[in-house]
């Protein structure tokens, strides 16, 4: 009676244990499910931590400015080494900020990381400014990493500040700009004896721009 008793305890037992298996399948399964409807509609995804190229932020980013207007686009971003920790390390930068500007707003907000999230705040708004931006992605073929490669070849030893610009109507374009050119990268640092010195390159073709 005992082992007829012990027998029937076991098999309940191993019941209980398949069913839990079964759930937490099912909760896996939805968990996954969840994340990827978020990924699809362009949800903020978790925090981002180390250092980013343009690109791999711009990428971020576009996801919570596309939240706040889904006719948001990018014409400015900028890495910059500073007080508050921020780097520049082979033209991968801890901390890049970009500029959305939105026609059906008729605003500018900038995006930015902030303890690993998604952050912003407005630029400006309203007035006679015309908010229409190009795709910058039918002409961005020059990440960071390659730009701040490209700088170091032309005289730059370390790298303090990288600026990319579309050719917008409201963006001032600098002299070495030509009108060829539909973004460059504006970048700045130091040279080997530790004077400033500025480079401006073709975000198209790497090409320096004198």
């Amino acid at each position: 009676m005992y082992r007829w008793s012990f027998l029937v305890l076991l098999f309940i037992l191993v019941l209980v244990a398949v069913a839990g298996c079964g759930d937490n399948k099912r909760a896996d399964s939805s968990g996954s499910t969840q994340r990827a409807k978020q990924a699809e509609q362009g949800a903020p995804q978790p925090a981002t931590t180390g250092t980013l190229t343009a690109k791999e932020a711009c990428s971020q980013l576009a996801a919570s400015a596309r939240q706040w207007a889904s006719d948001a686009r990018p014409y400015k971003l900028e890495g910059k080494a500073d007080q508050d920790g921020a780097t520049i390390t082979d033209g991968k930068c801890s901390n890049w900020r970009v500029w959305f500007s939105s026609p059906s707003k008729k605003e500018i907000w900038v995006f930015s990381f902030r303890n690993g999230q998604p952050y912003r705040y407005p630029e400006g708004g309203g007035g006679n400014l015309p908010y229409e931006v190009p795709d910058w992605n039918n002409d961005w073929r020059i990440d960071s990493d390659k730009a701040a490669q490209v700088a170091a070849e032309a005289g730059i030893k370390e790298v303090t500040s990288m600026k990319m610009y579309e050719k917008a109507s409201f963006v001032t374009t600098p002299r070495e700009v030509p009108p060829s050119c539909k973004v460059w990268w504006d970048i700045y640092g130091r040279d080997q004896a530790g004077n400033g010195k500025r480079v401006y390159l073709d975000a198209s073709t790497g090409a320096v721009l004198e």
